[in-house]
């Protein structure tokens, strides 16, 4: 994609970390390659509005949410939060005048492209999975370009005549840290063996439990170290019945993946796409755990 010196790139998307991530990396290269600002749009629910206050983006959010899988009255307002996120998005868009946006995935990134589109901007969708989302389904064919990771994905989208296979894209830090900084960071031993645990950026209860249940046994590995990410909900509880045991670090969510990475030997985590990408960047053996309940069997 052209992006013009001092042009103003729109990312939208979020909820998760597989359709955030993915924009902060093209964030990280739409600054450093083009001087360009970068607007994110996100919501107050999804794991962006933890993740990019922090970071040197302006990021504005809208009302949208996504529809409850389970029964909820919730889902009776999702008419009016559209409604509503449209029009955010077109005031967005009237004062920072978007020379592009792009759609990583989720529902945050519908109303931008919707209004991307109306107005005239241009609009690219960045896919991560094989089975593309539902948004990247719906407006994928209006859409100016298309961004995928995987070959067979191009199906979906049959007759669009702008489709790439730029593969996944991966935040530049998980390229840049030493391991003795990274174990001191998290209080471990660079001398010992890193078993690093996660289930995505919600954390993982199949995976927390299973991995609780096998601490006594793993506990007998005198040179084996535990990094632990448990999520947020799990963590108090699971703190608490893992205290007993030596060479445990836990935490409820790491942002800085890229250092946890550089101080571990061994991952077991789910299978989400952008871990699958920053995992095969880094090139750490690993135990994959799909879970099997994810969005149109992306996992």
């Amino acid at each position: 994609m052209n992006t013009q010196k001092s042009a103003t790139v729109v990312i939208a998307g979020g909820g998760t970390g597989g359709h955030l991530f993915p924009g902060i990396a093209l964030a990280q290269h739409f600054v450093e390659k083009y001087g360009a600002k970068v607007v994110f749009i996100g919501t107050s629910y999804g794991l962006e509005n933890k993740v990019l206050p922090k970071l040197p983006y302006t990021f504005k959010k809208v009302w949208i949410r996504g529809l409850q899988r389970k029964i909820n009255l919730s889902n009776l307002l999702f008419p009016l939060r559209l409604v509503v996120s449209l029009v955010q998005c077109a005031i967005i868009f009237a004062h920072e005048r978007p020379s592009v946006v792009i759609g990583t995935g989720g529902y945050v990134s519908g109303p931008a492209l919707m209004v991307g589109l109306l107005f005239g901007i241009p609009t690219a969708i960045q896919e991560q999975n094989s089975y593309p989302g539902l948004v990247n389904r719906l407006l994928g064919k209006r859409v100016g370009q298309i961004h995928l990771t995987y070959e067979d994905s191009k199906k979906y989208f049959a007759g669009h005549r702008d489709i790439n296979i730029s593969g996944n894209p991966v935040r530049n830090e998980l390229k840049q840290v030493d391991r003795a900084g990274a174990a001191r960071k998290f209080e471990l031993n660079s001398d010992l063996l890193t078993l690093f645990v996660f289930g995505g950026s919600q954390g993982a209860r199949g995976i927390n439990n299973t991995l609780l249940q096998a601490l006594p046994e793993l506990a007998k590995v005198k040179n084996l170290q535990i990094l632990w990410v448990t999520g947020t909900s799990s963590f108090a509880e699971l703190s608490k019945a893992a205290a007993k045991f030596e060479r445990v670090t836990m935490h409820e969510f790491i942002e800085d993946m890229a250092s946890a990475y550089a101080a571990s030997d061994l991952v077991l985590c789910r299978s989400g796409a952008s871990t699958l990408s920053e995992i095969a960047l880094t090139g750490l053996p690993t135990i994959l755990i799909p879970f099997q309940f994810a969005t149109d069997g992306h996992q």
